[in-house]
């Protein structure tokens, strides 16, 4: 109903997270001016979704013009498949490739063959795995936008940071809790004001605090 995905078709049936703020357009809003910084930086540029769960963001990217092309990593097969199904129902297809788990072995393929100008990660506490620039030097060089995680140990995450201190400008992006007056349709942000209660069913989105990590790659030619 809103927001930079407006008008993208869900699909309630497959989706992972959490579908009314999905459908409200207020899902994650305090992560857009980061992500648009990064997208800004390159023409419709090339992105590489690791963790893409449902496809939200892998298929909203192509649907909202925002990507020219998006390559999307998700393990679980059933995600897979809803992944390529909401893709047609978009009319995106065309634009998106859906592969398997993303080691760090992978990752490092992929960023050579795919050259994507950004890397959105969100790995439920993989992250520390897969961002480390010793191993996977291609890394150094491209803009990331990664969600850590509150399970992670801190000083795995701290360690994340300080490998790409050298190379990338760092910027936090904390979550917050969303309120009715985040919703721009008059009529759900009326029902949203009616009480704590239904505010939180409308627009609740996660359990744990989390936050996310946007790394401009300072070596990008």
């Amino acid at each position: 109903m809103d927001g930079p995905f407006r008008g993208m078709l869900l699909d309630p049936d497959v989706e992972s997270g959490t579908l009314m703020p999905r459908v409200l357009g207020t899902y994650e809003s305090e992560l857009w001016p980061a992500m648009r910084e990064l997208l800004a930086l390159a023409d419709r540029p090339v992105v590489l979704n690791v963790g893409a769960a449902d496809g939200y963001y892998a298929i909203g990217l192509l649907y909202g013009n925002l990507a020219r092309r998006v390559v999307a990593y998700e393990t679980l097969p059933r995600l897979q498949d809803a992944i390529a199904r909401m893709a047609k129902r978009n009319g995106v297809e065309g634009q998106l490739v859906v592969r398997g788990q993303c080691t760090q072995a992978e990752l490092g393929a992929a960023l050579r063959e795919c050259r994507p100008d950004l890397l959105l990660l969100d790995v439920e506490g993989g992250e520390a795995e897969l961002l480390v620039p010793d191993r996977v030097p291609e890394l150094k060089s491209i803009h990331i936008l990664v969600e850590l995680h509150p399970w992670v140990a801190e000083e795995e995450q701290s360690a994340i940071l300080t490998a790409f201190s050298s190379t990338h400008v760092l910027s936090i992006v904390r979550a917050r809790t969303p309120s009715a007056e985040d919703i721009r349709n008059a009529f759900f942000r009326g029902v949203a004001g009616l009480s704590t209660g239904v505010e939180l069913r409308l627009l609740g989105e996660r359990s744990a605090a989390t936050y996310w990590c946007c790394m401009r790659s300072i070596m990008t030619a």
